[in-house]
């Protein structure tokens, strides 16, 4: 008799585990699948006013354009080596026109770059290359950025540079900062004057985006977030990021003509 008993509660021991595993397991499957139901949060972008982005760039565009001075080479390396070391008479390599000028917060001087590149002050603002950009690059400051963008309606980063070049009558080949940045003669990053072309990698570590320098470690770009703006290169983002430079001749030439760019209004 006892061990009937036994075996009876047994087995209502073995079939009342048997359904606290089920409940539990069939409320985990309803668990998850309130869980999967939930609805996904989509990240929205930032958007920031065009009027302060606009201010914003106007404030941080720097005053004085910076020219490299530096001797074309040879090809000699004895010869190329000695023009280094001891340049012309007259080759203004270390003398900075703005020693003793309030210049801000900037964060590249003088002292910083290579002999050669230097800071002018252009008496004729006609052909200041600095006052010239900014003409045609102000009325399109804040404008936001869009894939294929070539209007003040919004830009993407070649966009914008190929619609600058274009108001001082350059073209380049392509329609991609890949492509540009396959143009134009190479340039050191100490040796950046106006009007040169920066290139940036994207997150391939190939290039993916580009910008105009102007002076004083700042450049002006079309940038994903915040559409056409003035940037520095001393940024975390872009100080890593930064790949090269290429130079155009026709175009620094284009920017000390007295010849009136051509200003795209929005």
């Amino acid at each position: 008799m006892l061990w009937r008993t036994l075996l009876v509660l047994i087995v209502g021991l073995a079939v009342s585990v048997d359904a606290a595993k089920v409940q539990d397991k069939s409320g985990k499957t309803a668990l998850k699948k309130k869980e999967k139901k939930k609805p996904k949060t989509k990240k929205v972008r930032k958007r920031y006013s065009r009027e302060a982005i606009q201010m914003e760039s106007i404030a941080a565009w720097p005053t004085l354009t910076e020219i490299d001075s530096r001797i074309a080479a040879i090809g000699v390396p004895e010869l190329d080596r000695l023009l280094v070391d001891r340049p012309p008479l007259g080759a203004p390599v270390a003398d900075d026109p703005a020693e003793g000028m309030d210049r801000g917060s900037d964060r590249m001087s003088v002292s910083e770059r290579s002999p050669g590149v230097a800071s002018v002050a252009f008496s004729d603002p006609a052909s200041d290359p600095l006052t010239r950009l900014r003409k045609v690059a102000a009325p399109l400051l804040g404008a936001p950025y869009r894939t294929g963008g070539e209007s003040p309606a919004g830009f993407d980063c070649s966009g914008f540079v190929r619609t600058v070049l274009r108001a001082f009558g350059q073209n380049l080949n392509g329609r991609s900062s890949t492509e540009y940045f396959k143009q134009g003669v190479p340039v050191d990053k100490d040796r950046l004057q106006t009007g040169d072309l920066l290139f940036f990698a994207d997150h391939h570590r190939s290039i993916g985006h580009v910008g105009i320098y102007l002076a004083e470690g700042k450049f002006v770009h079309a940038s994903v977030g915040k559409g056409v703006i003035v940037s520095h290169l001393d940024e975390k983002y872009y100080r890593k990021k930064y790949k090269a430079a290429r130079r155009h001749d026709s175009f620094a030439e284009a920017l000390r003509d007295s010849e009136e760019p051509e200003i795209v209004v929005p």
